[in-house]
């Protein structure tokens, strides 16, 4: 077993006379007398290599040394400086190799540290509630770290970390003063709560390469104005994004296929939100408390939307649902403002309160028959009313507590006038009294952009609609649809 440690105990030199392996608690003769009795260390059975596993020195700048007895120091045991307050500095030598699991845990005045290149595996905790350290450095041969290595380092500003290609969970999280970071551009994995309430970091760290960004990786991240998810990302984890109240803009790109639940919850300065076109499923909670977006509009890729994904994003005036919803869930978009909202024909559940709050709204209009399925509440607001369309069934005078019209707006062609008129192309539009009509327009039937040109209310079940741009146009077509 040429190699392997076969004991270890802190014995008196006197103790060792006769012994198969060697371990020594006090190093003598090689070492300065002010740096005896400080470091307990065990060799191998070939007595060329040795590992730290004690400390009892006064703190301060502590010195490991390179060579015990002629042994050379290439390991720092597990948790070797646990608890010393007293220590501000480590220098460690280009001889280590490995530094094992919770080594500078709670070293409350540690102020700083740099790791060498020499260094290829660092366990876990390595500087766990460090809460003097202001600056961090790992050397290149540090590719992955254990979990929480620099966990509640609350005054560390500066990292960098040379050869990193992994960022492990709770790397940094509790890290509030982090704010410069020094990474190669090549990381491919942010593990869960990695950079958990960093709150004055201002770019999230992560590249092209990056295939994997943890659960809570970025919560409470408030610093962070705005962010560019990579390619290689199809999957947006459970709250990796949530409060991070600095965040403005947001685009979700085609490689996103899942959002997931409380994904951006609490966001509260997000004003701006566009959804990719291969969306399939936004998780519950996943946008809630966003109360600054104005505008919403779900692509038509998506098919669920989660409990509560939309819960009081207060200033939504403009709502767009996909045309693959069936069932919109439990408190899916209540307290939203939106004035006029369409429902998809394929929507048969609505669940509780999904339509509440909506006490800005004018009108709900369903596309299909009226959906069987209802939760509590699940449309509140007045004036609301519900339209329908001919030809759909299952509408009484009410639904859902609320009064119920039939949509059936109609462009007159035979009344005298349709047509042109002077300096204006119009029509009338006639259908049930109140009934609000938005007019769209485009040029080309083939690839047709419908534009809105107008939006009248029926008084008295008509309304007259006259385009005076008709001219700029060599030709024009007009719709009516839902306001």
């Amino acid at each position: 077993m040429t190699g392997t440690v076969l004991r270890t105990e802190i014995l008196n030199p006197r103790q060792i006379v006769g012994r198969q392996w060697i371990i020594l608690a006090l190093l003598l003769g090689a070492l300065p007398a002010g740096v005896q009795a400080q470091f307990g260390y065990q060799t191998d059975l070939s007595r060329t290599k040795a590992t730290i596993i004690s400390y009892s020195g006064p703190g301060g700048d502590v010195v490991i040394p390179s060579v015990i007895k002629g042994a050379t120091v290439v390991a720092i045991g597990d948790n070797v400086f646990l608890n010393q307050s007293a220590i501000i500095t480590i220098s460690i030598p280009g001889t280590v190799t490995v530094i094992s699991n919770n080594v500078f845990w709670g070293c409350s005045g540690l102020t700083s540290i740099t790791i060498p290149d020499s260094v290829t595996n660092i366990g876990i905790g390595l500087c766990f509630n460090c809460t003097s350290l202001t600056n961090a450095t790992l050397g290149g041969g540090i590719t992955t770290i254990g979990t929480g290595a620099f966990y509640g380092c609350s005054s560390l500003t500066d990292f960098t970390g040379a050869g990193l290609s992994a960022i492990g969970d709770h790397m940094f999280a509790h890290c509030g003063s982090l704010a410069h970071l020094t990474l190669p551009a090549d990381v491919t994995l942010v593990g869960d709560s990695a950079f958990f309430q960093c709150s004055s970091l201002a770019h999230a760290p992560f590249g092209t390469n990056t295939t994997y960004i943890g659960n809570s990786a970025f919560t409470y991240c408030g610093g962070l104005t705005n962010i560019t998810i990579p390619p290689g990302i199809t999957n947006i984890a459970n709250s990796a994004f949530a409060f991070c109240s600095g965040l403005t803009c947001l685009v979700i790109p085609t490689n996103i296929v899942v959002i997931g639940d409380s994904a951006f919850d609490y966001c509260t300065n997000l004003t701006s939100l566009t959804l990719g076109p291969n969306v399939t499923s936004i998780g519950q909670y996943a946008f809630d408390f966003c109360s600054s977006l104005t505008n919403l509009a779900l692509p038509n890729s998506v098919n669920y939307v989660g409990q509560q994904a939309f819960y009081f994003c207060s200033n939504v005036v403009s709502l767009t649902l996909s045309t693959n919803l069936t069932y919109i869930t439990n408190w899916a978009f209540t307290y939203c403002n939106p004035t006029n909202v369409t429902i998809p024909a394929g929507v048969t559940n609505i669940g509780d309160y999904a339509l509440g709050g909506w006490y800005h709204a004018q009108g709900i209009y369903f596309l299909g028959n009226a959906p069987t399925n209802l939760g509590a509440g699940p449309i509140q607001g007045d004036p609301v009313t519900v339209y329908y369309l001919a030809g759909t069934s299952g509408w009484g005078p009410t639904f859902a507590g609320r009064p119920t019209m039939l949509w059936n707006p109609q462009v007159q062609t035979h009344d005298g006038y349709f047509g042109v008129r002077t300096n204006r192309f119009g029509f009338n539009i006639t259908g049930n009294n109140g009934l609000m009509v938005k007019v769209e327009a485009c040029t080309n039937l083939a690839n047709p952009v419908w534009s809105p040109v107008g939006t009248h209310t029926l008084s008295g079940g008509s309304a007259y609609f006259s385009d005076d741009g008709w001219m700029n146009y060599r030709g024009r077509y007009y719709r009516l649809n839902f306001p």
